[in-house]
């Protein structure tokens, strides 16, 4: 990344015990290079890798890159980067020279997220298992901790954004996170955590055990109901909210119910807050059976709504293309449309009649 002397940056992705106390920090740059030289705050100077300084502005509010840049879509003018067609064989590199040549591997990273761009997916279908993995393990966290977890201390959910952060950056490499595979596990792993942002070791092995067997042991955790365990290697039972790690299916489904929320489908599957008391609910159909918890969660005020959303459930799930929205669309608009001129014709017939007599 090319800076100025004189401006004014952000350090990020830094991994030893000094330097995570340096992320996010600003700093002013006193020198340019490979390595620069930048100056505190506090009047400290210390000597940071280029590739591990962002300007101010374009940092994201937390400890790491700004993920907004991720989201680009593909470039169409001519000359343009691009991860399709032919465009992808001069991104993508061999297992020896992983980045593109001539470009370090962390600037490789950083052309990936601040320059280049590539189709809405992955920049390299190869990653795909991994990005789809870090999504899913992203739902069923919010599934078991909400939005939120709950806790004094933070008001998110660190752990589901941890994981969509990584999940934006494996659909943005554009070379096959697999050609560090014959380096071995403890290969892959350092390589991985060293040149990705976003993916410490823990992250890294993970994608290690994706591209391996197709998953991870804390996504198959989560997909057989079981608490996983943490990057500490401990079971996580409860989060720092006492809520349980555990059932995240049966979490995860009720909560995609339409006027259901996690925090709701927590409290249905664990017998808590409002339906403390009541015998657990763990499925679309046990709710839809049960009196007692559908007049607690709302009664006769909404009964039509919730009812129709838990009657049409699978059929509410079901993905939509986009050309039978579009469709839907403009047959809801010529029915508004017929409805308003109708309107207007019998406003305008009794306007008549009223003026003949």
């Amino acid at each position: 990344m090319q800076l100025g002397v004189g401006e004014v940056v952000r350090i990020f992705g830094l991994t030893s015990d000094k330097g995570r106390e340096l992320n996010g920090r600003e700093a002013t740059v006193l020198t340019v290079g490979d390595r620069c030289h930048v100056e505190l705050a506090g009047g400290d100077a210390v000597s940071v890798r280029n590739c591990n300084l962002v300007r101010a502005g374009e940092y994201d509010s937390d400890d790491g890159w700004n993920v907004g840049r991720v989201a680009k879509r593909q470039r169409t003018e001519p000359g343009s980067a691009s991860s399709s067609g032919s465009s992808s064989t001069a991104l993508a590199a061999s297992s020896a020279a992983p980045s593109p040549a001539g470009v370090s591997e962390e600037g490789a990273v950083w052309l990936v997220l601040s320059s280049y761009s590539f189709p809405e997916g992955c920049a390299c279908v190869a990653n795909a298992p991994i990005a789809a993995a870090f999504r899913s393990l992203e739902k069923f966290e919010v599934s078991v901790q909400c939005d939120d977890d709950a806790s004094e201390e933070r008001h998110f959910n660190s752990e589901a954004l941890l994981y969509s952060r990584a999940a934006a950056v494996a659909a943005g490499v554009p070379f096959p996170l697999s050609q560090w595979m014959p380096l071995g596990k403890s290969g892959f792993v350092a390589r991985a955590a060293a040149s990705l942002p976003f993916f410490g070791p823990f992250r890294a092995l993970q994608a290690y055990q994706i591209l391996s067997s197709g998953s991870c042991e804390a996504l198959a955790k989560f997909e057989s109901g079981r608490p996983p365990t943490g990057s500490d290697n401990a079971l996580r039972l409860k989060n720092e909210a006492g809520r349980s790690m555990g059932s995240a299916p049966e979490k995860r489904q009720l909560g995609k119910v339409f006027g259901l929320g996690a925090k709701t489908a927590i409290d249905l599957v664990e017998a808590a807050g409002r339906f403390d008391g009541l015998t657990p609910v763990r499925s679309v159909p046990s709710l839809l059976q049960s009196p007692q918890h559908l007049a607690k969660l709302g009664g006769d005020k909404r009964a039509g709504s919730l009812l129709a959303s838990l009657r049409h459930f699978d059929e509410l799930q079901e993905p939509v293309s986009e050309a039978e929205a579009l469709e839907k669309l403009t047959l809801d608009a010529a029915e508004d449309a017929a409805t308003a001129a109708a309107a207007a014709a019998t406003t305008s017939a009794a306007a008549a009649a009223a003026a003949a007599a």
